[in-house]
């Protein structure tokens, strides 16, 4: 009785769903037969993208015929090859960029790591070491070979300068790079300026306001009034190295710090330039240096036929045209020129190994051995003799070049992570 009252439910039912199933065909049917008047355009223009070849077009000129979709079928067809090639086009632009990935990171060497240069703590503790020797070596009442020897610190203090260059390249341009650190672009010059002259300028007044009565009294006593506060005002705004015969007023060895505060003040600017040169073009930077500072000391030696002359072993006195002398040994120009010989120096090291440039020389013993016995010598035959070279030549002539090529440090070598 069940299955006699339900047979005619269960065959509408049936009837029903068949009618259903039919209608959703069709309505599927004309949808897809409308979506894939599009699809072969859209496939043809990801192929064209994905391969940069039009493959119809490719394919008419072989005499082959865009296929035409009249079938239902085709329509089916049509839309499975959009969804296969943008899968493959896809699939195509994450191996391209995995790749271009991969070429990059096989390209690019490891930068090498900024590490402290030890060394330069050993030379200034050696420099320093002179230049105080040389200063006082008179109350020892020396023979005149060790006068002549150990007071040879005008041509000493050129160091310095180049030091301070080298250091100042080293900490704002990158290794291996032909760029400036973003610290050195993104900091104002002014900000920059100051940042460096702070870390000395505090000290140096401490001791001028602690010795001021000391220096007011002797500046008083012989120069009255009016001159004292001028020495005070030079002193306390480091411009002293700007006045040739003034240039040591109060204290005397701080002309050092005027001349490297002007060099300060240009840094900011020159870095920037020097860090985007390649090595060839940091060696004709540095002939360029080198002879602009060697031009003006040629001319006073010839001039005054000083060739041969030691300035710390004569009197004032005895020093031919003593305000020119002083004007190319105090002047903040001149120090200028060597604290960026100096950065030269550095940027030629730091360009060792990087694209398109030549890697490091190999170094051992001899590579530091030889400079610093060429020094040497060059203090002790002076000091003999024998050899009769001028303070003004022999701090730009072995100097300079040395610096401008790299020569001097070749041995501090900058060593790559790991």
């Amino acid at each position: 009785m069940t299955m006699y009252c339900n047979g005619p439910v269960h065959a509408w039912r049936g009837r029903r769903g068949t009618v259903l199933v039919v209608l959703a065909t069709a309505s599927a049917w004309s949808l897809l037969s409308q979506c894939c008047t599009f699809a072969v355009p859209q496939a043809r223009g990801k192929l064209l993208d994905a391969t940069g070849t039009d493959v119809y077009a490719h394919g008419a000129e072989l005499g082959m015929q865009e296929p035409k979709f009249s079938s239902r079928t085709s329509f089916v067809a049509a839309g499975a090859l959009l969804a296969a090639t943008t899968a493959s086009v896809e699939r195509l632009k994450l191996q391209h960029r995995m790749a271009a990935e991969s070429s990059e990171t096989e390209a690019a060497p490891p930068k090498p790591k900024k590490v402290r240069i030890t060394a330069f703590d050993s030379i200034r503790f050696f420099l320093i070491a002179y230049i105080v020797c040389g200063h006082f070596i008179t109350f020892a009442a020396p023979g005149p070979f060790a006068l002549k020897a150990i007071s040879q610190i005008n041509v000493v203090v050129g160091a310095f300068f180049a030091l301070s260059g080298y250091v100042a390249a080293y900490t704002t341009t990158e290794n291996a790079e032909r760029a400036a650190s973003p610290k050195l672009l993104n900091t104002p010059p002014p900000k920059w300026f100051l940042q460096r002259v702070f870390g000395y300028y505090p000290l140096h007044l401490l001791v001028l306001l602690l010795f001021s009565p000391m220096f007011l009294f002797s500046d008083v006593t012989f120069s009255g009034w009016p001159t004292a506060i001028w020495h005070g005002f030079l002193s306390a705004g480091m411009l002293q190295a700007w006045f040739p015969m003034h240039a040591e007023v109060w204290n005397a060895p701080t002309w050092f710090l005027s001349a490297l505060t002007f060099a300060m003040a240009a840094l900011p600017f020159a870095l920037p330039v020097l860090a985007k040169q390649s090595k060839s073009e940091l060696r004709r930077t540095g002939l360029v240096l080198f002879f602009i500072g060697l031009l003006p000391k040629l001319g006073y030696c010839y001039d005054h036929q000083a060739w041969g002359m030691l300035e710390g072993a004569m009197s004032p006195k005895a020093m031919p045209n003593l305000a020119i002398f002083n004007m190319q040994r105090f002047n903040p120009f001149y120090a200028l020129i060597e604290v960026l010989l100096g950065a030269v120096a550095c940027r030629l090291v730091m360009l060792d190994g990087a694209k398109g440039e030549e890697k490091a020389p190999k170094t051992n013993v001899l590579s530091t051995l030889v400079p610093l016995l060429g020094m040497v010598a060059v203090v002790v035959l002076r000091a003999m003799g024998v050899l009769e070279l001028s303070d003004l030549l022999t701090r730009v002539v072995p100097s300079d070049r040395q610096r401008s090529t790299g020569d001097w440090c070749v041995g501090m070598e900058l060593k790559a992570p790991g």
